[in-house]
């Protein structure tokens, strides 16, 4: 994370200090580890840490070996699949499985093993939970078991469940009720006092709590619990004796022992203890603080009074609580905001300013479909209705007929500041109070007024994905677009395509082509120019281009050859990145399926309209945003068909234009991303345009339109600047 960013994403993983790692780093480099099944002197070390490192997670969460085992897992998710997967609710028909509707998917898809176990399941609002089981009768069920999983904490709305409901349900359930507590999110900032409160087994992740280790977590199982997970499988390590001629073994007697399956990730237990050895020195108070409960609930108090100038709210914010206690409310806030129509603003336009002005927020649902339900007030029809549009866990389709499909987080920790929350409202408040979102504002025209002098004053292409541009008097068209434009992309080690969003330095790259030589020269400042011949046989290879809304799209490419890349590495260092030529087989927009793409995002030509420019800047110059000239703020904008003599945004009005006898084809506006803030002149990085880009086109950010040729047979067509 860059030092500049604002970081209020701890509910996702906490943010990780310096000193922290240094303490890490240092102890896996003093000391040789091994595998802790080994009896050297390097495995004896690794088995004492590891040890070491269970004492430590017990002594931090107030307990000991003598209440709680320490099983090590992946992670939380990890070790609610064991819960689910192995527990054992004997006598189906006297058994439940209890969970709260508001629960993370890992919880969630913990029915799946109940329902194949045929246990019924009940899925309780976590405010209903403790009423529901305050008013059930008590049981003295000694036949069939009971499972309740609900959240400590809830990661959507930061929710505390008051954790006395754990004793609650074990005297209503009898003997044979256990609770599975997902403390994930509750223990990024609090420390769990299992002293005072018993789950049977409590499901955690060390990165929600120091920002490292990844990928270790651990499933603390009460000593009067483990007879209720019945394991099957048994791997390396946990077993005394076992015999490969007949079905014969003996496991270990250690629930630790017979669970952990294989080698332990025993590097990620040592940096664990670093951790701890970190915390010991520095304090408990550098990780669990009630400053972020604070920050959250000077959040909601300004969120709560914000409103537009005609008294409508501007943030609608998701809550259990009015932030006034801390025992029943975390560092979370969670909202969607409006427009002064009451017209909701979608999250990843929300996340675009941010983004754009350094903060890391969460958007979306958070892994939590039963929250986003409750909020949002989304009914499975719904939810099917927004399948069906195209959304999908994790993506970008905020909106769908006008209706959130997830919403935006701010989760805080105890790095985070007042002046951060307060510098990140402002720049909400600046950016959507008062604005009217409907296209009346834009005041375009509806229809194309004679008499203007309308020119293509510039014809671009850009002939590598994602570098700059080729400037042309006139260019053959073909049925992708302008002839080679796009036909080139920059791609990683994994073959994924490399865009500006990740090396902004590509704005740098200056291809030029020869048509008639059948050359691509690639120069960059400071370096002597690199040529390909193209057209020539070369290795075929499999890439991945990412587009704006669809990643994963596979195309065939051919890898122009080591000389361009050691260029590249020249220039990169050692990135892998290598140069590949789109093969003669062309992708289809899948919209669209007599639609040919070169690797373009989205459509075959983009025009800008030079005059909507202007207006943008000045929207910026209102807004006191840095001043930079017409023609780098175009560059940002990335168009093939520069055009002038128009209104502001009147090109979005059109249906179709022709130009050097060419029919075009309009098929919409461009919604906008984080790329416009790359200045194309330095690689540099503003928060401009986007923010003015916001507040002047409101949602999606649309600036520029997708156009098409209305061509059956191209043969040796060319585009030329020309008037209209």
């Amino acid at each position: 994370m860059s030092s500049t960013e604002v970081y209020f994403d701890h509910a996702g993983a906490a943010a990780i200090r310096d000193e922290l790692l240094e303490s890490v780093f240092s102890k896996l480099k003093s000391t040789k580890y091994g595998n802790p099944h080994s009896h050297n002197s390097a495995g004896k070390r690794t088995l004492e840490q590891i040890e070491q490192s269970r004492f430590r997670i017990l002594s931090l969460f107030k307990t000991s070996a003598s209440d709680y085992s320490v099983i090590f897992t992946s992670g939380a998710t990890a070790g609610l699949k064991i819960v689910a997967e192995y527990f054992d609710y004997g006598e189906t028909s006297n058994a439940n499985f209890y969970h709260s509707q508001e629960i993370h998917t890992s919880c969630l898809g913990m029915r799946e093993y109940a329902e194949q176990k045929n246990v019924p399941i009940v899925s309780l609002k976590l405010k209903e939970f403790t009423d529901y089981f305050q008013s059930m009768e008590k049981r003295n069920n000694e036949v069939g078991k009971s499972l309740v999983a609900f959240p400590a904490q809830c990661n959507f709305t930061g929710y505390r469940m008051p954790l006395n409901l754990i004793e609650i349900i074990k005297q209503k359930l009898g003997v044979n009720a256990y609770v599975c507590l997902d403390a994930a999110s509750f223990v990024s900032t609090t420390v769990l006092d299992l002293s005072e409160y018993k789950p049977d087994f409590v499901c955690i992740s060390f990165y929600k709590i120091f920002g490292c280790p990844t990928g270790l977590g651990c499933l603390l199982v009460k000593k009067t619990a483990e007879e209720a997970l019945l394991k099957t499988y048994y791997g390396g390590g946990t077993v005394f004796v076992a015999a490969s001629t007949e079905n014969f073994h003996v496991k270990r007697k250690r629930i630790e022992e017979r669970f952990e399956d294989g080698t332990l990730p025993y590097l990620e237990i040592v940096s664990l203890n670093a951790c701890f050895d970190w915390l010991e020195t520095n304090g408990s108070q550098k990780v669990f603080s009630n400053q972020p409960y604070e920050l959250a609930a000077l959040a909601f108090r300004y969120m709560q009074s914000a409103f537009h100038s005609n008294s409508s709210p501007m943030f609608e914010v998701y809550s259990l609580t009015d932030y006034t206690d801390s025992t029943s409310q975390g560092g979370i806030i969670s909202f969607n905001m409006r427009d002064s129509n009451g017209h909701y603003v979608g999250y990843a336009e929300v996340d675009s300013v941010v983004t754009a002005n350094k903060f890391c927020v969460r958007t979306g649902c958070f892994c939590n479909p039963g929250a986003c339900q409750t909020f949002l007030k989304l009914t499975k029809q719904d939810l099917l209705e927004h399948f069906k549009a195209g959304h999908v866990c994790g993506d970008n389709n905020d909106l769908v007929e006008g209706k959130p499909t997830g919403a935006i987080r701010l989760s805080f920790g105890p790095t985070n500041t007042y002046e951060e929350v307060e510098k990140l409202l402002k720049l909400l408040n600046c950016t959507f109070k008062d604005r009217n979102l409907t296209p009346i504002e834009l005041q375009v025209h509806q229809a194309i007024q004679s008499g203007k002098n309308i020119k293509l004053e510039k014809i671009r292409l850009y002939p590598v994905k994602s570098c700059s541009y080729q400037e042309v008097k006139s260019w053959p068209i073909e049925a992708t677009g302008l002839s080679y434009d796009r036909q080139w992309m920059i791609i990683g080690s994994t073959g994924a395509s490399i865009t500006q969003k990740r090396e902004p330095r590509l704005c740098l790259i200056t291809p030029t082509v020869n048509i008639e030589k059948k050359t691509l020269t690639l120069n960059y400042p400071g370096v002597k120019p690199v040529t390909i011949i193209f057209g020539l046989k070369s290795n075929q290879i499999e890439a991945k281009v990412c587009k704006s809304r669809v990643c994963g799209d596979s195309v065939d490419v051919n890898d122009c050859g080591e000389e361009v890349y050691q260029w590249l590495q020249n220039i990169f260092g050692s990135q892998g990145y290598r140069l590949v030529q789109q093969s003669a087989v062309r992708r289809q927009k899948k919209e669209d399926n007599k639609t040919s793409l070169s690797l373009a995002n989205e459509s075959q030509y983009l025009l800008v309209n030079k005059n909507s420019v202007s207006k943008l800047m000045e929207q910026m110059a209102l807004d006191d945003a840095t001043s930079t000239s017409l023609d780098e703020m175009i560059d940002r904008f990335r168009g093939n068909l520069i055009v002038s003599g128009l209104d502001p945004f009147e090109e979005e009005e059109w249906e179709s234009f022709k130009v050097s006898g060419i029919i075009f084809k309009v098929l919409g506006p461009c919604s906008r991303c984080q790329m416009i803030c790359v200045n194309q002149s330095t690689g540099e990085r503003s928060k401009e345009p986007l923010t003015s880009l916001v507040r002047l086109r409101g949602r999606k950010m649309p600036f520029g339109v997708h156009v098409l040729t209305m061509i059956e047979e191209y043969g040796k067509l060319e585009l030329r600047t020309s008037d209209y």
